[in-house]
């Protein structure tokens, strides 16, 4: 299942095949769309007036977010991006010369297939690139395998293969550049990008042994890479959860039953107060004013659970937990602000339901 959230809106793609636009604050179902495939892998975003839908086969969508009126779609065979790995929204700055898409934004693609990346027009849908056979063997050879989702900083699109090798493409698709990392290990889980104020790129990325990286890419060297620290700690544990970030922090979930959070700054962790016992953590956790939010896998005779987590100076100590009516995996937790009601959201998407919690915000 996916989940994009907005102050009033949250669009669902969910298990059984679902694709549901509901109210925030009461779960009423505006629109709803039955797709035919499962979506456990499948990715949703919204943008303005519309709710962009990719499945892991590739197929890509746009509705109206209104309605949820189908505008336009892709289907794997033309997009050529089955095992779809990431989609990202954006605007290009580069777009090929004479394009005719009237979209205000564009949508990257990444893929495990026969392309790895690819750019549409939000308007009709239609491809920007690759088009000719030359470009689309060129990114084939070069991206390799994606993991996650691409990022789009300037007029550059950053994208890490599973080999622990950085491409870097014009946003345009050409001149894709590979910078080799000097990782030892593959990489299994999605990175985290961020953009710094002094126009370089900060990457952290968990190698498949444990060892967490952060690098610096200096985008105005066309993309050299430096690492700044890596912490080999949980070198013998396996990372069971995608990466949170926050302002000081990267938090990860353990299959030894842990949370833990090591400094971005330089890596730095104390086994203490950087640790909490957790359980079954398989997807996405949420960060929001001070809380960590992750929900533990059930099994039979033992229901999902959502766990609150307080983030602090301190250390980390859980704060509650509630019960799910559900005894499987879900698709974790999203998380979000409501700035105009000084609320937090936590949307959590497990089985065909979907829950929603309101926490205070403080602005």
């Amino acid at each position: 299942a996916a989940l994009n959230p907005s102050a009033d809106t949250a669009y669902v793609a969910l298990a059984n095949g679902q694709l549901v636009a509901l109210e925030t604050a009461t779960g009423l179902i505006r629109w709803q769309n039955r797709e035919h495939v499962p979506l456990e892998k499948a990715f949703v975003d919204a943008h303005a007036d519309r709710v962009f839908f990719l499945t892991d086969g590739g197929d890509l969508r746009a509705f109206s977010a209104l309605k949820g009126e189908l505008l336009w779609q892709r289907t794997g065979e033309q997009t050529l991006a089955r095992s779809a790995t990431g989609m990202a929204i954006t605007r290009l700055f580069t777009r090929p010369a004479g394009e005719d898409d009237d979209g205000t934004i564009d949508i990257l693609v990444t893929s495990r297939s026969v392309q790895p990346l690819l750019a549409v027009g939000s308007g009709r849908g239609m491809l920007l690139w690759p088009r000719a056979q030359s470009q689309r063997q060129i990114l084939a050879d070069t991206l390799g395998r994606p993991v996650g989702t691409p990022f789009h900083y300037d007029s550059y699109v950053l994208t890490l293969r599973d080999d622990g090798r950085l491409v870097i493409t014009v946003d345009n698709g050409a001149m894709p550049r590979v910078l080799d990392l000097g990782l030892t290990r593959t990489v299994d889980l999605p990175p985290v990008f961020v953009a710094s104020d002094n126009g370089d790129v900060l990457l952290y990325l968990v190698e498949s042994g444990g060892a967490v990286n952060a690098f610096v890419i200096h985008m105005e060297k066309m993309g050299e890479a430096k690492l700044l620290w890596r912490q080999d700690a949980f070198r013998n544990a396996r990372i069971t959860a995608p990466l949170v970030m926050t302002e000081n922090y990267l938090i990860m979930a353990l299959d030894d039953n842990r949370i833990v959070r090591i400094a971005r700054k330089n890596g730095a962790f104390s086994r203490k107060p950087d640790t909490v016992a957790a359980r079954n953590i398989e997807s996405n956790m949420g960060y929001l004013n001070s809380r960590l939010y992750a929900v533990s896998d059930g099994s039979q005779g033992v229901p999902s659970r959502l766990m609150i987590f307080q983030m602090g100076d301190e250390g980390i100590r859980q704060e509650s937990t509630i019960n799910l009516q559900y005894e499987g995996r879900s698709s974790g937790v999203t998380v979000f602000a409501d700035i105009a009601q000084r609320r937090g959201i936590a949307l959590v998407a497990a089985g065909s339901a979907v829950y929603c919690f309101e926490d205070e915000w403080t602005p």
